[in-house]
């Protein structure tokens, strides 16, 4: 039996759980409406669950791995990425090519000279070399840049565009380190975090057994059974936000190297040979 305002709490919370449910209904078919209109498709489809068991393995190492594997799993990436990564890819082109601008608008700026020996009776000796007869001709020709200040500031201008682009690539390098530490550091934080939502919510699975027995003997009142329901619902969404940021994780770190395939991706995570 229950007196009348523990009856009332109960139906309360009884409809701002249906109230959640429903929020979450609503939600859950605009976020398949919007997956819809992305990947172009009009028939209706259920997501699927993931299977986070696949991910255990991996999970249980980034939650406990040294400080010098860490560095190693920097490193490993950092190769990667300058194979892959298509901001460092694209800063380095545009390095070449203003380096191969300044080298040609050099040429045009450089002085040539060649010379041409026009004769049927030229005579070679040991002692004199080369001898022209009067009958033949030696021309030397040359070209020199006759605007000097137009050519100099070609050069100028190309070697201030190559200046730039090494710029720009130290900078997409420095970036790309940058978030390469941010996001690792983040991929072990989520796999540390859903460990520990893992033990709470088994933690929280006993309580709530025990409360409820104990309710069932009428030894525990409807508030600590709300309680204890509380917290194991809370665990348990924690649990889901942790699995799922540890998801978001591991795409940005996809999504830096270029990384088409989360084989490889788990493989480098777990210290294996790219």
């Amino acid at each position: 039996m229950l007196n009348r305002g523990d009856y009332l709490k109960a139906l309360a919370d009884k409809e701002d759980k249906e109230n959640s449910r429903n929020l979450a209904k609503r939600t859950l078919s605009l976020n398949i409406t919007k997956i819809k209109s992305l990947i172009g498709i009009k028939e209706s489809f259920e997501p699927e669950r993931i299977n986070f068991n696949v991910y255990e393995n991996v999970i249980n190492r980034l939650a406990s791995v040294s400080d010098e594997e860490v560095d190693k799993l920097y490193d490993d990436f950092l190769k990667v990425l300058v194979q892959s990564n298509p901001s460092l890819a694209k800063s380095a082109l545009s390095t070449q090519r203003a380096e191969k601008n300044l080298s040609l608008a050099k040429r045009d700026y450089t002085p040539t000279i060649s010379a041409t020996i026009v004769s049927a009776g030229v005579n070679y000796s040991a002692a004199k070399g080369f001898e022209s007869q009067s009958s033949g001709s030696i021309s030397i020709t040359g070209s020199i840049p006759l605007d000097f200040w137009v050519m100099n500031n070609k050069i100028q201008k190309s070697k201030n565009a190559r200046d730039a682009a090494l710029l720009d690539y130290i900078s997409a390098e420095t970036q790309i380190e940058t978030d390469l530490q941010s996001y690792l550091i983040d991929t072990l934080k989520q796999a540390e975090s859903v460990l520990s939502s893992q033990r709470s919510l088994e933690y929280n699975q006993l309580q709530y057994d025990y409360v409820n027995e104990r309710y069932r003997l009428s030894q525990s009142s409807v508030s600590d059974l709300y309680d204890a329901s509380s917290s194991l619902i809370t665990s348990r969404n924690r649990l889901i936000n942790s699995r799922f940021g540890f998801l978001q994780s591991l795409s940005k770190l996809r999504s830096l190297g270029a990384i088409d395939d989360e084989e490889r991706l788990i493989k480098i995570l777990m210290g294996n040979s790219l």
